[in-house]
């Protein structure tokens, strides 16, 4: 799962989300300096579910959230 952030506010209510180990890989893609976008892969797999693709993406501050 990639989810991409307008910025960095939501962060703590998605790591809330992120609490059964899985085989899901997240990546989060937040805005750097000059425009530039920082990828970060989370070091743990996580178990990615629907609602919980839901719930992040209904968060203010998240921009996308996208299967990979």
């Amino acid at each position: 799962m990639r989810i991409r952030l307008d910025d960095t506010q939501p962060l703590n209510a998605i790591a809330g989300q992120m609490r059964a180990n899985g085989k899901g890989i997240v990546t989060l893609i937040v805005p750097g300096i000059e425009g530039q976008d920082v990828e970060i892969r989370l070091k743990d797999r996580h178990q990615i579910t629907a609602a919980m693709k839901s719930t992040i993406q209904s968060l203010p501050g998240v921009a996308a959230v996208e299967s990979v």
